[in-house]
C-alpha cells in the first residue's frame, strides 16, 4: 500500500472526478461496480476511485486488494475502525482529490461508453453542483443550467436524495462545515447539496442512463416513509424561513412526493408487502397523516392505491386460474 501510495500522490494534481464508494458487506455488488468503471474508455488519469469500507465483516478487503488495489494506481481503499453508518459518505469524500467529486453506491454500476463522456462534460463545468437524473424525472434529454433554488427543487424534486446522480465540486465541499450534521438522517448527501446551492449554481443533466441498479436480492434496511417524509422534508426548513425557497415550490414539492413516490411505496411496502423489498414499515401510516392530513390529495389517491392493490390481486387470481387449467383440466370460471 505505501509504494501505491507514492505512487499516487505524484498525479494528484491530474485528477477530474473522484468516485466516492462507501460500502458495507458488499463485496460481490462492489466487484460489479468496479469492473463497469475500470473496464472504461476514460478510466484514466483523469479519474480516481476511493473505496471506503464500514468496517466489513465479509471479504471485500482481500477482494480489493487482490483484484484492484495490485492493478490500478488510482484506486484507493481504506476501511474504518468501527461501523459509522452514514458518517462514511463524508469520511470517503473527504479522501477525494479530484477537481469533482461523485457519491456512488456500491450496488451501482456504469453502464458501457459513459465515463469517458461524463468526464468530457464534467472538464467543461464550473458549477458547484451537478446533478445526473438517468431520465429519471424530466421527459426530454436536456442540459439545464439552474442559478435558482426554488427551480432546482421544481425540476430535481425527490431525486436529490439520490447519491449516485450527486456531483460536489471539491473546493466548495472541502469549505462547509460540520458536513455529516445530517447522517443521522440518512441525507448528509442532500444536506450538502443543498448548502452547496445557496447563492451557486448546478448542472443538471438529465439524458441516456448512465448508471444501472444491479439485480439485488432484496432492496431496502431502513424506514422509507420516515427518511423521506420527517427527514427529507425537513431539509427544506430553514430555505423557508431565509426567503431561498418559497412556500409554493415546497407544497408542489410535498404533493409530489405524495403522489409519485409515497403512495407508490406504500403499495409495495405495505400493502402487497413484496417480498424484494424489506423497508421497514413502522408508523407508515401515522407518518403519512401526520404530513398531510390538511391535503386533500390524501383522501384522492388511496382509490389509485386500492386499485393497483385489486389490479395485483386479479392479475394473481387469474395467473393462478390459468396454472389450474394446464395442469389439472379444469374449465375457467372468472
Amino acid at each position: 500500500m505505501e509504494s501505491f501510495q507514492a505512487k499516487y500522490e505524484t498525479s494528484q494534481n491530474d485528477i477530474l472526478l473522484s468516485i466516492c464508494i462507501p460500502t458495507y458487506n458488499s463485496s460481490n455488488y462492489l466487484r460489479n461496480a468496479l469492473n463497469s468503471i475500470v473496464n472504461q474508455k476514460g478510466f484514466d488519469q483523469r479519474c480516481e476511485i476511493i473505496i471506503s469500507d464500514n468496517n466489513s465483516e465479509d471479504d471485500t478487503a482481500q477482494m480489493i486488494a487482490g483484484e484492484f488495489i495490485s492493478q490500478y494506481k488510482n484506486i484507493r481503499y481504506y476501511c474504518n475502525e468501527q461501523n459509522i453508518g452514514d458518517k462514511n459518505f463524508i469520511v470517503a469524500m473527504n479522501y477525494a482529490a479530484g477537481k469533482y467529486i461523485k457519491l456512488h453506491s456500491d450496488k451501482w454500476c456504469f453502464m458501457d461508453n459513459t465515463l469517458s463522456d461524463l468526464l468530457n462534460r464534467i472538464q467543461k463545468s464550473d458549477d458547484n453542483v451537478i446533478i445526473l437524473l438517468n431520465n429519471n424525472v424530466l421527459t426530454d434529454s436536456t442540459i439545464t443550467h439552474c442559478n435558482d433554488f426554488n427551480q432546482f427543487v421544481s425540476l430535481v424534486s425527490y431525486w436529490s436524495t439520490w447519491i449516485t446522480g450527486i456531483i460536489y465540486k471539491n473546493v466548495s465541499y472541502k469549505y462547509l462545515e460540520n458536513k455529516e450534521r445530517c447522517a443521522p438522517l440518512q441525507l448528509a448527501q442532500t444536506d450538502i447539496l443543498f448548502r452547496l446551492l445557496r447563492n451557486s449554481s448546478a448542472l443538471i443533466i438529465n439524458g441516456p442512463m448512465m448508471t444501472r441498479q444491479v439485480m439485488m436480492e432484496s432492496k431496502g434496511g431502513y424506514n422509507i416513509f420516515k427518511v423521506f417524509l420527517d427527514n427529507y422534508l425537513c431539509l427544506y426548513q430553514d430555505y423557508l424561513k431565509d426567503g431561498s425557497l418559497n412556500y409554493q415550490t415546497y407544497r408542489k414539492e410535498k404533493i409530489n412526493l405524495l403522489t409519485k413516490f409515497v403512495f407508490q411505496w406504500y403499495t409495495s411496502v405495505v400493502i402487497l408487502r413484496k417480498k424484494k423489498y424489506s423497508f421497514e414499515r413502522t408508523d407508515a401510516l401515522r407518518i403519512i397523516f401526520k404530513h398531510y392530513k390538511k391535503y386533500p390529495q390524501l383522501y384522492l389517491y388511496p382509490i389509485f392505491l386500492l386499485k393497483a392493490a385489486w389490479d395485483q390481486l386479479i392479475r394473481v387470481n387469474f395467473t393462478n386460474k390459468i396454472t389450474n387449467i394446464f395442469f389439472s383440466g379444469k374449465k375457467l370460471v372468472l
